[in-house]
């Protein structure tokens, strides 16, 4: 289960909540302004606030959107199984249902309305389906930038108290604070002239379920930036760019009959639809090998489910030389989970004028008369169903003759 983010701060500001209780100083007591004194302008305020913003990939499983969580609890109908998930400890029961009731598309259905919560705290309430995913698409395409994005490997101690002062440095009132919407509330609507400071010692906890101390904001910022830096960096384990089920396959189709590994293939998009066998897998990297070029090639590429949502996406200029990996996390700096059963479509995209979109396929050649279709082919954990090739050349037409190479490799 997810810790409560909790911290224990003393903060001086001069504004007031209905989300938090304060109570006036008998004695207005006067303040000398110094480093620890934060604004709504002050770099650590935007850090604080990241932090308690509400983390919306922790409900993945049952949503499938970083866009927003859903708030508990809910009732959910998992490949037709009702399931009343009460707290993320029933995230596990869900997994497990997947496995007990198996279905050639594993399936999550809500019983609206539900309501879900955005990074910012806020909560909507949605009252159907169609509507659901009309939400969901709507913050598909919106670049968040990275200093607005949650801090989710951080947690926050409550009840946390403050107090705020003035322009004039005067103590105002003594808050406290219960709960991450509490404390985002407070910050957000910090006004100019508002001021507040934190009384130290206050304690985190991290990822790992480290407690850390800070005495003073130098130390906070220094455990607010190291956070960051280590949800960002995956180190996936047994993760091996010479080892994945999407090489094993492509081996095994390039040594068939009639089949021969090209260069040659022109479209600017390139792509192929697969799914994974018997269980859930965390992807550590994907492997590209970009075309020769006088410049460096930037390729998008991209992951996307079955109901047509991106559930990852990076630009990136791969190697001309060798297959070049990059690790695999999402925006917010989280494993990206493939559901068992589950269609997905890997591709990458190049664009016009940058490149001719030449990439590395197998491909069965027909020259010699008819030959069987390579595709569906199931090997190991993975089954490889069509490919693709657009844009600039080839076909939106399905291809059960060809597949690019584009390697997911996933955690052992």
């Amino acid at each position: 289960m997810r810790l409560t983010k909790k911290i224990q701060l003393f903060l001086l500001a001069g504004i007031g909540s209905m989300l938090f209780t304060s109570c006036q100083n008998e004695e207005n007591e006067l303040i000398n302004p110094s480093k620890e004194t934060l604004s709504k302008s002050t770099p650590l305020t935007n850090m604080l606030q990241r932090v308690a913003m509400s983390d919306p990939t922790t409900d993945n499983i049952i949503d499938s959107t970083d866009c927003f969580k859903v708030k508990l609890p809910v009732e959910v109908l998992v490949n037709n199984q009702p399931i009343l998930v009460t707290s993320e400890e029933d995230f596990a029961t869900v997994e497990a249902t997947f496995i007990s009731y198996p279905s050639e598309y594993n399936t999550v259905d809500f019983v609206f309305p539900i309501t879900v919560i955005y990074p910012d705290n806020s909560e909507v309430t949605i009252g159907s389906e169609s509507e659901f995913y009309i939400k969901a698409h709507e913050c598909e395409d919106v670049e968040i930038p990275v200093e607005e994005q949650p801090v989710g490997c951080l947690t926050i101690v409550y009840p946390l108290s403050l107090f705020t002062y003035d322009s004039e440095f005067q103590v105002a009132d003594n808050l406290t604070f219960n709960s991450d919407a509490e404390l985002w509330s407070f910050l957000d609507t910090l006004g100019p002239e508002d001021y507040y400071g934190i009384n130290y010692p206050m304690t985190v906890i991290d990822q790992d379920g480290a407690t850390i101390t800070a005495q003073n904001n130098d130390e906070l910022w220094a455990i607010i930036t190291q956070a960051i830096l280590d949800c960002n960096v995956v180190v996936p384990p047994g993760c091996d760019p010479g080892i994945s089920f999407f090489q094993t396959a492509y081996d095994s189709l390039k040594g068939m009959s009639n089949v021969q590994e090209l260069n040659s293939m022109d479209a600017l998009v390139h792509e192929y639809k697969f799914e994974m066998k018997d269980a859930y897998r965390n992807i550590c990297s994907i492997g590209y090998r970009g075309e020769q070029s006088a410049t460096p090639v930037n390729y998008t590429i991209e992951i996307e489910d079955q109901q047509g949502f991106l559930v990852y996406s990076k630009v990136y200029a791969f190697s001309s030389t060798q297959t070049e990996y990059i690790n695999v996390v999402n925006e917010f700096g989280g494993k990206i989970t493939l559901t068992p059963n589950a269609v997905y479509t890997i591709r990458r995209i190049v664009q016009a004028g940058e490149a001719t979109g030449i990439g590395r396929y197998i491909e069965r050649s027909q020259n010699q008369g008819p030959q069987p279709p390579l595709l569906p082919f199931e090997s190991a954990e993975i089954k490889i169903l069509e490919s693709r090739f657009y844009d600039g050349g080839g076909s939106t037409t399905s291809n059960l003759y060809s597949v690019p190479f584009i390697d997911i490799v996933f955690e052992f």
